[in-house]
């Protein structure tokens, strides 16, 4: 259901698909790995793709285990409510001998499109249309890795028409893989309906430039800074309460807001990425809180506004936005740390009062400093009344202005 309470597509069925990945170790260890040990440690790859909470590890001895079952009936039309909830990798996911069709993305209503797969970023949300139209018997819907080295190869879960026997034990080989494609997600409309104009930007844009950085004493460790400075969490005070207070200036400048924003202003920000220190480009799917935005633009290289060509006019209002590796990707490494590799400029109204987050959805590189906070409406966070007000709401109150 779209924020507005408009659902075109409430006389389906739903069926939830929560697509996630797994680690053995726990999350403390992998935590400290990348933040407070001596010497950076990487996650790396998790053991396993989980769907709805659920796979098989390949060294599983335990008996009568399962992947994770969807049960439908023959003929009928469903609505998958498909939940990205891997932490490390964007991945592909399709069901062999059947359609998807994409209609809603993070909350907006998309022209209706047909595809056989559809890539799903880390935090993103989006609903399908499945027909089981095919013969009674189970199919294996499978998840794939992209956009990283070695991902697991046990992403497998069943679609179960309803009058079919017990799926086999053991899932198929992989499926052909398929290529990514930079790009991929801007490629849908909203309905129209929904396609108002964009407006213009009330200013410039706000560079927030992503790059891998040498830390710490030793220079043993890894952070990802944004305009050369590292996200710190501050753990005294909110960001929130400290704006109210107007003591913002106490807190360390990695956990200071990177603007602030007038209430109704029109906001660009351009996302800038840049070649890891490892020579890789990677892809980063950044989330925007508290807003929904348009993806305007988008290209290879360094952002310049010189010879970019003109920004869209009417695009897909969403909360999460794939800023692609132009070039030095993980099939074709060999890049010069620290050079532009791709960028997107994203634009969104600032309606909503308080402090919010920009931040890359990659867990990892989120823990590593790759976040940004901005403040909108700060005069009216100055404003006694308006700042109880707030406050009540946060409660659960019903409250009158």
């Amino acid at each position: 259901m779209a924020a507005d309470g408009y659902d075109p597509y409430a006389t389906y069925e739903d069926r939830i698909l929560m697509l996630s990945d797994y680690w053995t170790a726990d999350i403390d260890t992998l935590y400290a790995g990348l933040v407070d040990a001596p010497v950076s440690k990487f996650v790396g790859a998790p053991q396993a793709f989980l769907t709805n909470g659920k796979t098989i590890a390949t060294n599983c001895s335990a008996p009568d285990t399962r992947y994770a079952s969807l049960d439908v009936q023959q003929g009928q039309t469903y609505r998958l409510r498909l939940v990205g909830a891997t932490s490390l990798f964007a991945v592909h996911f399709r069901i062999p001998q059947h359609k998807l069709k994409l209609v809603e993305l993070e909350g907006t209503y998309v022209v209706p499109t047909t595809l056989d797969y559809i890539e799903v970023l880390p935090g993103q949300r989006m609903s399908l249309l499945v027909t089981a139209d095919q013969p009674v018997d189970n199919y294996w819907m499978q998840m794939t890795g992209k956009w990283r080295l070695n991902p697991p190869t046990n992403g497998f879960s069943v679609l179960h028409y309803t009058g079919a026997g017990d799926p086999p034990a053991t899932p198929p080989a992989l499926l052909p893989a398929i290529n990514e494609t930079v790009g991929w997600q801007e490629q849908f409309s909203p309905l129209d309906d929904q396609a108002t104009t964009i407006p213009p930007a009330s200013a410039p844009p706000v560079l927030v430039n992503g790059t891998q950085v040498v830390w710490g004493v030793n220079g043993t460790l890894r952070r990802w800074a944004i305009n050369g400075i590292v996200y710190e969490d501050y753990h005294h005070s909110t960001l929130l309460e400290d704006v109210i207070a107007s003591t913002v200036s106490s807190r360390p400048v990695g956990a200071r807001p990177k603007a602030y924003f007038k209430t109704g202003q029109v906001v660009d920000i351009v996302l800038q990425n840049n070649v890891a220190l490892s020579g890789v480009c990677e892809m980063h799917p950044w989330h925007l809180h508290g807003h929904s935005f348009w993806v305007v633009n988008s290209g290879a290289g360094n952002y310049d506004p010189s010879s970019v060509a003109s920004d869209r006019t009417i695009a897909v209002k969403r909360d999460i936005v794939a800023v692609y590796p132009h070039h030095a990707a993980y099939n074709q490494p060999g890049g010069t740390p620290g050079t532009g590799c791709g960028w997107a400029k994203i634009r969104f109204v600032a309606n909503n009062v308080g402090a919010w987050a920009l931040h890359c959805h990659i867990a990892s590189h989120f823990a590593m400093g790759m976040a940004a906070a901005f403040v909108v409406g700060e005069d009216s966070l100055h404003d006694p009344a308006f700042v109880e007000h707030l406050r009540c709401q946060s409660a659960g109150y019903r409250c009158q202005c």
